[in-house]
């Protein structure tokens, strides 16, 4: 989808930041002129120290290997990957997470996390009557 590094980085910009290159700059620690000459017209190649800055430095994480070679996800962590693709209203439909196994996936985390909600119920509500009774007694 994206054939060059600067594509790649743009698509950082754009689903990050929001498109804003101040953000992205303040974010990265790399100068706002730099990441206009590598998205804008003149698509100046990025050194190494951009890339790793971006893969290293970005919130959230950045896959080195989608940016440098355009292999994989974008980000590292699948939940920033769902996360942006719901914060940047992009259809979903069309995007990875509508794959069944990824969805099922997602439902077993789902369900896992609601279990650990349920046993820490349980455990609160144990320590209650434990203060409780205490106070009592």
């Amino acid at each position: 989808m994206f054939a060059t590094i600067n594509q790649r980085i743009k698509a950082v910009l754009d689903t990050v930041y929001g498109g804003n290159v101040t953000a992205m700059a303040k974010g990265t620690y790399i100068k706002r002129t730099t990441i206009n000459s590598i998205v804008g017209p003149s698509e100046t190649s990025p050194g190494f120290d951009v890339i790793a800055k971006i893969g290293e430095i970005s919130s959230p994480r950045i896959s080195m290997e989608w940016l440098v070679r355009g292999v994989g996800d974008m980000f590292l962590d699948e939940k920033d990957s769902i996360k942006y693709q719901i914060n940047s209203g992009s259809n979903i439909t069309n995007s990875p997470v509508n794959d069944s196994d990824t969805l099922n996936r997602l439902l077993a985390l789902v369900e896992a996390k609601d279990n650990q909600i349920e046993q820490k119920d349980k455990q609160i509500n144990t320590l209650l009557s434990i203060i409780q009774n205490s106070k009592v007694g």
